[in-house]
């Protein structure tokens, strides 16, 4: 056998040994979770976290822009044109069944960096008679998860009632389960913004809402 010959049978042995070696390499273990940190992520996530909780949060960034701070949550409201943004008597002419109004209440819901974690809107359509000072039908009432992180997915409608009409005081209620999974820590929070809307008769209105 020549010298070249062999020289080309060692080299293609070499290789495929160097082949095996890598396609046969044990794959290095995951990470595990820090049961520390996590402990820290829950407490600050269900707000009975502390200055410490939240220090150690912030330390691992890609956990902290994920994690909710629940002082942060804030609601915003918004109206029809017709309807106005003042809760006063008299914010729609009065003697005709005036519809195409409604009132819309939205949560949005922070991470402790800062970042938006979930935008829920409640919207609630109705159509009201001043002179008779009543509430005379509902339209388009909906909820709508407007934003959410990767890491938030909307589940099921948890509450969705409306009172009957026409009456002189109507209310929309509705709730949506969002469910949080965060890679290597699992399905790790639940959250369940609600908020209910009242209209008068006389144009009034007002709204309450919180998260579960």
């Amino acid at each position: 056998m020549s010298i070249l010959r062999r020289s080309l049978i060692a080299l293609t042995t070499t290789a495929a040994l160097m082949l095996t070696a890598v396609t046969t390499a044990p794959a290095a273990p995951a990470s595990a979770p820090n049961p520390v940190l996590a402990a820290a992520a829950a407490r600050v996530t269900s707000g009975t976290g502390t200055a410490a909780d939240l220090s150690l949060v912030k330390a691992d960034p890609e956990l902290a822009k994920v994690v909710a701070d629940p002082s942060r949550t804030t609601v915003t409201t918004a109206t029809s044109p017709k309807l106005g943004l003042k809760q006063a008597p008299g914010a729609i002419a009065s003697g005709v069944v005036v519809c195409d109004n409604w009132i819309e209440v939205t949560v949005t819901a922070y991470t402790v960096l800062g970042f938006d974690l979930f935008v829920w809107k409640h919207h609630a359509g109705f159509c009201i008679d001043v002179q008779a000072g009543a509430v005379t039908s509902w339209e388009n009432r909906y909820d709508q998860l407007v934003y959410a992180d990767p890491t938030v997915e909307a589940k099921e409608l948890t509450a969705n009632s409306a009172t009957p009409l026409p009456a002189s005081v109507g209310y929309s209620t509705m709730q949506r389960h969002l469910q949080q999974c965060v890679l290597t820590y699992g399905c790790w929070a639940n959250w369940y913004p609600w908020s209910q809307i009242g209209i008068a008769g006389n144009g009034n209105w007002g709204w309450s809402w919180g998260v579960g």
